[in-house]
């Protein structure tokens, strides 16, 4: 499990947070020897923080008021999909996932604790340019979820894309000069904790 540090620009302190486990919060994670997790950047939405739990299906959700942890159960067949989760107004979740083989970006409206997680919704497909067959999300802030691409068996360079929420665009903005690794940008924070504030 990973420490939180929690900076508060009221009393311009640092403090952390609880100490919890997998076990109090109801995952029974039994990693084989040998597997690493990869890193999966939360996202934030209505002053929760989200995380997706590789192994099982589940969210992590934090309420950043309280500094209290929960889970969101996900529909049956996300595990294996990278998820974004985004403000759609009126107390409303944007659920974007990315399913892999073959790469399909999808995006469902929820409300927002993501009622009736055992049932499918109905999904709307987002076609990804076809230049690269392997798509990861690196995060979303501001309107835009951001999109890496990269070519499977390939030593070329990964590319970066946006797509416009409002519009539903995919947009590529450019090419990365490091090799074809995950990378974790630095956008998407709270708003408390934008450049600006710390």
């Amino acid at each position: 499990m990973d420490a939180m540090f929690i900076y508060s620009s009221v009393s311009s302190s640092w403090t952390h947070g609880a100490s919890i486990s997998w076990h109090a919060l109801g995952l029974e994670v039994q990693l084989p020897e040998g597997i690493v997790l990869p890193e999966q950047w939360p996202t934030y939405a209505y002053g929760c923080l989200y995380w997706k739990e590789v192994i099982i299906n589940k969210l992590i959700k934090l309420n950043i008021n309280n500094m209290e942890f929960s889970i969101v159960n996900l529909p049956p067949d996300y595990e294996n999909r990278d998820i974004a989760i985004v403000e759609a107004g009126e107390g409303r979740l944007w659920v974007f996932s990315l399913m892999h083989r073959p790469e399909t970006l999808c995006y469902s409206i929820r409300q927002n604790e993501i009622e009736n997680s055992n049932e499918h919704p109905v999904e709307t497909t987002i076609p990804l340019p076809n230049e690269h067959d392997i798509y990861f999300i690196d995060g979303a802030a501001e309107g835009y979820i951001f999109l890496q691409g990269r070519r499977r068996n390939s030593t070329q360079r990964p590319a970066f894309f946006s797509l416009q929420i409002k519009t539903m665009k995919v947009k590529k903005v450019c090419s990365s000069n490091c090799g074809p690794y995950h990378l974790i940008p630095y956008f998407g924070f709270p708003p408390f904790m934008s450049p600006r504030r710390m």
